[in-house]
C-alpha cells in the first residue's frame, strides 16, 4: 500500500520540484495538491505546464475538513513561516504527519523567533517535539517523528560540512572558518522582484541579508555554537546566460 500524501502550497518552485519528487517515487502517491485561496481550483498542469501528462490532479484552497477527509498519511508544507505555523496544529490535530518546508518550526528555542523570524511562538511544545530534517543526522527520529522540521539550504550545506569536523573534536567553538556557500535566485521564491530580473542578476551574484540572516541561528543550533560567535553572508548565484 503505498503512503498518501498532500502538499501545500503547490504554485511555487519548492512545490513543484517536491510533486515532481513524489510522482516519481514507488512508495508515495501524491493524492492531494493545495495552495491560497487566490489560486483557486485549477489543474496542476495549466500552473506548472512541466506536469502536462503526468498529473491530472487540481488544487483547491487549504481547508483542514477537506484534507482529514482524504485519508492522507502527510502533508508537506512548501508555503511562508507564518503560514506553516498556523496549518500544522490543524494538520498533527487530524492524525496526519507535516513536513515543513519553512523556519517555523526549526528552532527549539521560542524566544528567537521574534528577532529572527518576525512572530511571536506560542506553542514551544511543537518545538520540542519537531525533528530537525537531516536524514544523514537524524534518520531514525525522521522515521517516528510526527513533525519534521526541513532544514534550510544553506544550513544543510554548512551543517554537512562541519558536523562530522565537531563531533570529531577537529574544530573547537570559536574557530576561524569560512563555508562558502550559494544559491540560486529561484531561492528566493516565484513571487516578482526587481532585484531578482534577469537584468539585475544576470552573470553576477551578491550578498543578501548579511549579518542577520535568518539561517544562523539554525546552523548554530545544529552544530552547537553559540549565535554571537558566528557571522552568515549568503549569496545569490546569478541566472545562467
Amino acid at each position: 500500500m503505498k503512503i498518501r500524501v498532500g502538499v501545500v502550497g503547490v504554485s511555487g518552485y519548492a512545490g513543484l520540484e517536491l510533486i515532481t519528487l513524489l510522482l516519481k517515487h514507488p512508495a508515495m502517491e501524491l493524492a492531494a495538491a493545495m495552495d491560497a485561496e487566490e489560486i483557486g481550483e485549477k489543474p496542476l498542469q495549466e500552473i506548472h505546464p512541466r506536469l502536462r501528462g503526468i498529473c491530472e490532479l487540481s488544487t483547491f484552497p487549504v481547508n483542514a475538513d477537506r484534507f482529514a477527509a482524504l485519508d492522507l498519511d502527510t502533508i508537506f508544507l512548501c508555503t511562508p513561516d507564518k503560514v506553516s505555523y498556523k496549518l500544522v496544529p490543524q494538520i498533527l490535530s487530524s492524525g496526519i504527519r507535516a513536513v515543513d518546508f519553512s523556519g517555523a518550526f526549526r528552532l527549539k528555542d521560542a524566544t528567537e523567533y521574534p528577532s529572527w523570524y518576525g512572530f511571536d511562538h506560542a506553542i514551544p511544545d511543537l518545538l520540542k517535539t519537531a525533528v530537525y530534517g537531516l536524514p544523514e543526522w537524524n534518520a531514525k527520529a525522521i522515521a517516528s517523528a510526527r513533525l519534521i522540521a526541513n532544514p534550510g539550504c544553506y544550513p544543510t550545506s554548512v551543517i554537512l560540512a562541519l558536523l562530522p569536523l565537531i563531533q570529531a573534536g577537529m574544530l573547537e567553538t570559536g574557530s576561524n572558518i569560512i563555508c562558502d556557500s550559494k544559491s540560486g535566485v529561484t531561492g528566493a521564491g516565484r513571487g516578482v522582484k526587481a532585484d531578482l530580473m534577469f537584468s539585475e542578476v544576470a552573470e553576477s551574484f551578491r550578498p543578501y541579508s548579511p549579518l542577520t540572516h535568518r539561517h544562523a541561528p539554525e546552523m548554530c543550533q545544529e552544530i552547537g555554537w553559540e549565535v554571537s560567535n558566528f557571522t552568515f553572508i549568503p549569496h545569490l548565484l546569478p541566472i545562467a546566460p
